[in-house]
């Protein structure tokens, strides 16, 4: 069993996607929406729900955990004092998304749209800044975006025009290459790349996430199917009618492919 975690609803669509690509696994994604977009929490206290998360995933049965909140790596992992996460292979979405963008990236000149929290965090400078040259990393926060998304508004007016507002700051930078650094953005980032237009590369965190579980993978080999099971299991702390949308949207409507716990 593959496990997911995220703060968000972005691990949704990421699940979908490992459940796409390893058709022989079972995927369970827990996903704090209960948490998303709590910016006053504070360190201790989202240690305790990505440790309650992490958990959660084990006992399920997961095997390799991919973290795909970039928030939850910078305020937990990333930090001295990390709180005791399982014994298991661990995959984290800032990591990856950084090497991907290594490869991508051809003049240097990096714009990264995030929350507020990972802005003012700097955990992607010291990722980015390497020997291989030197970077120009200019960020934009995107408040209003998340909401939006989980919403399950991925292509309204509203949407197109806060992703315009949010990246005319960078267009106007002339940035090569855009980092989309949430895991909901993966609900938008048709609406991001065409904004961006043929001259940005965007990075897929999403991608490289999956082709980083397949490098794993080769090296256990021995979780196979569970019989019975649904493919999906979800694991949300707060449900509402957005979160029905998404994974109607997500899923589709029969819920023989998933079950809610």
């Amino acid at each position: 069993m593959i496990g997911v975690y995220d703060s968000g609803i972005g691990g949704l669509l990421l699940a979908r996607k490992l459940g796409e690509r390893y058709a022989d696994r079972c995927v369970s994604v827990f996903c704090d929406t209960a948490a998303s977009g709590l910016a006053a929490r504070t360190l201790e206290q989202a240690a305790e729900r990505c440790r309650s998360g992490l958990s959660y995933l084990t006992e399920q049965g997961a095997r390799l955990i991919v973290i795909a909140c970039h928030e939850t790596v910078m305020d937990v992992l990333a930090r001295p004092g990390k709180p005791s996460v399982p014994d298991l292979p661990l995959i984290d979405a800032v990591g990856v998304t950084a090497r991907a963008t290594q490869s991508v990236s051809t003049g240097g000149r990096i714009g990264i749209i995030t929350s507020r929290t990972v802005v003012e965090g700097g955990i992607y400078e010291p990722l980015l800044q390497t020997s291989a040259g030197e970077k120009a990393l200019f960020f934009q926060a995107c408040p209003l975006l998340l909401p939006l998304i989980e919403e399950g508004w991925y292509n309204t007016v509203a949407t197109r025009m806060i992703i315009k507002r949010y990246l005319r700051p960078l267009k106007e930078l002339q940035i090569d290459t855009l980092i989309p650094a949430c895991c909901s953005y993966q609900l938008v980032l048709p609406l991001i790349a065409a904004r961006c237009g043929r001259r940005t590369r965007v990075v897929d965190p999403g991608g490289a996430l999956i082709d980083a579980v397949a490098e794993q993978l080769v090296y256990d080999d021995t979780d196979g199917a569970h019989p019975g099971r649904p493919r999906y299991l979800v694991h949300v702390t707060q449900y509402h009618d957005g979160i029905s949308r998404v994974l109607q949207t997500i899923f589709g409507r029969s819920t023989d492919r998933y079950e809610v716990l």
